[in-house]
């Protein structure tokens, strides 16, 4: 069929497809710090009573973010974290908390394991949903969409597409 076609000389334009140009996508970015802020001003708003139900006294809060243990706030870009911000609230109000630890695994053991074997702490997940190790968010202790800060996305490059368009004959 495709030899008649060409036989006959037959140029429709029947077969054009018009492509048209994808718009390319672009993953928005977190504002860290002013997230941090406003996820400080959320947890400071709850009051003693509602913190204390939320954080047992002497447990280890824990999230994928850290790959050691720490009992105190480190410095550095390390202690841009809700984890050390929670520590440091429930500290500020009398809860005791032992520490930030991370959940990250090797053959099924903590790669970090800040008490001894034969103790065993209660370790409170405040790190965002991990659904390989069937880890939920804290529904108040992780960052919630409500903290979220973006940064602005950058304009369109309007310059290519006006440079597209004009050739020169």
């Amino acid at each position: 069929m495709a030899d008649a076609l060409a036989a006959d000389g037959d140029d429709s334009v029947e077969n054009v497809v018009l492509v048209r140009a994808r718009k390319k996508l672009c993953r928005r970015q977190i504002d860290k710090s002013l997230t941090l802020e406003r996820f400080r001003k959320r947890i400071s708003d709850l009051s003693d009573s509602a913190l204390r139900a939320y954080i047992p006294d002497g447990c280890w809060m824990t999230t994928y973010d850290v790959w050691d243990s720490h009992t105190d706030r480190p410095l550095g870009d390390l202690a841009e974290n809700n984890a050390f911000v929670l520590m440091e609230i429930a500290r500020e109000r009398g809860i005791n908390v032992r520490g930030v630890a991370t959940e990250h695994k090797s053959n099924g053991m903590l790669i970090s394991k800040p008490y001894g074997d034969n103790e065993s702490p209660t370790r409170l997940y405040v790190g965002r949903n991990n659904t390989f190790n069937n880890l939920k968010a804290h529904e108040i202790l992780s960052i919630q969409p409500i903290d979220k800060v973006y940064l602005p996305t950058p304009a369109p490059d309007t310059h290519a597409s006006e440079t597209a368009g004009s050739e020169d004959d």
